[in-house]
């Protein structure tokens, strides 16, 4: 098991959040990608955990790849 793996299957057992468990997207991030345009939308998130991320890009149109050693993430969103 990923130590990654280890803290979402704490998570999911009542444990804390860490990073990407936390609530939202973050601010900055959502303004960065509503405040500009892109030519081509794709997007590859290495380490995409519960793939909270990926999610809010894809209402923004794009296409995506999502990779993550931990197993139990997807279980999260």
């Amino acid at each position: 098991m990923t130590q990654w793996d280890g803290i979402y299957k704490s998570f999911l057992s009542g444990g804390s959040k860490w990073a990407t468990l936390g609530e939202g997207i973050i601010e900055p991030f959502q303004a960065f990608m509503k405040s500009h345009s892109f030519l081509q939308k794709n997007a590859l998130d290495i380490g995409c955990g519960n793939g909270k991320y990926l999610l809010f890009l894809k209402q923004l149109g794009f296409q995506l790849t999502g990779l993550d050693n931990s197993l139990t993430a997807i279980k999260v969103l």
